[in-house]
């Protein structure tokens, strides 16, 4: 495994402020924390924001955060989704301040090694270098994979790399698309340059977006094997109603690839739709899945019906982007698993 030591130049001088948004989830956020506070590299702060949590969860994560100096409280007072809070975070404490030179966002419901937030500032001391992915592993099965950062797969679909896999096969650094919005560091310039998360992603999918919009600004992301975090996952995607959360994921898979793609990766997209709309029906129709018929045949519903505010999102966005069309067509890959899927 290639576990990097803190030799680098100016990582002694950076200074990060983590993000941690919790709703009704006490329990698992204080672990959280707890690995926080453990971490080898001092020099940062947690914002800790509660988003609107019943009273039970908020007075006790409250009390805890309030004996640690290094943790600010920040209370909304209805849940934002995660995407409106961090926004909120960065606005208030980072664009209009020298203080922080890095941001972290760290999931309340993950546990991070003790050289976690060491190994991503090593690895974002590169020049080059404005967002870094960190090596998540799935805590109930820790021999197990859950993402290396984020890649492009043939359909068209921002997923995590590695998912399921081996953990012990991803232990080299490597270029990615993307990080997962779980445990991630962005170098501060990259909010002036790219802006901030996409609120039209409140809680999912916001993380592929914007290595979406990364990859398309010619910002460079790289995947640090040694900042190693456990996942423990979908804790709080199980609080939240799963039909609505079907559609809307694949909804979000369709609008992100047509707000970037380029127009033969257009025509792609809606040709491989068709057909791949065409064989699912005949599929689901003989096996009886009346709800997975009816949450695909929704998210084409909603992605048609807000078409037009897609088209605009895609006119204003392409015209800054930067990467060639040859390079976002080498970007693909899974050609197999992307047919079986």
């Amino acid at each position: 495994m290639k576990i990097f030591h803190s030799e680098k130049k100016r990582m002694m001088d950076s200074k990060v402020l983590v993000v941690v948004v919790s709703w009704n989830n006490c329990e698992d956020t204080i672990v959280a924390l707890k690995s926080l506070l453990r971490q080898s590299y001092k020099g940062f702060d947690i914002a800790l924001v509660d988003n609107g949590s019943e009273d039970l969860y908020r007075v006790e994560l409250k009390q805890f955060s309030d004996l640690e100096d290094r943790i600010f409280w920040i209370e909304n007072d209805t849940n934002l989704g995660f995407t409106k809070a961090v926004n909120r975070v960065i606005k208030d404490f980072v664009l209009d301040s020298d203080k922080y030179t890095h941001v972290a966002l760290f999931n309340n419901d993950a546990v991070a090694d003790v050289a976690w937030l060491e190994q991503l500032l090593f690895v974002a001391d590169d020049d080059h270098v404005r967002v870094v992915a960190s090596k998540i592993i799935q805590a109930k099965r820790p021999e197990l994979l859950e993402s290396a950062g984020l890649c492009l797969n043939f359909l068209g679909s921002v997923l995590a790399q590695g998912y399921n896999d081996n953990e012990e096969r991803w232990n080299d650094s490597m270029r990615v698309l993307g990080a997962s919005g779980g445990a991630v560091l962005y170098d501060v310039s990259v909010f002036g340059l790219v802006g901030l998360f996409d609120e039209n992603f409140p809680m999912g999918y916001e993380d592929a977006e914007y290595a979406m919009r990364c990859c398309a600004y010619g910002i460079w992301v790289d995947y640090a094997p040694g900042a190693i975090v456990h996942h423990l996952g979908g804790v709080s995607l199980k609080k939240t109603p799963s039909f609505p959360r079907l559609v809307e994921t694949q909804y979000n898979i369709w609008s992100v690839y047509f707000m970037y793609a380029p127009v033969f990766g257009l025509v792609w997209m809606f040709l491989l739709t068709g057909v791949r709309t065409l064989i699912k029906t005949l599929y689901w129709l003989l096996l009886f899945r009346w709800r997975s018929l009816r949450a695909w045949y929704s998210s084409l519903f909603l992605f048609f019906s807000r078409f037009g505010f897609l088209c605009h999102q895609r006119k204003v966005l392409r015209k800054s982007a930067k990467i060639p069309a040859w390079k976002f067509v080498r970007l693909h890959h899974g050609l197999i698993s992307g047919i079986i899927r």
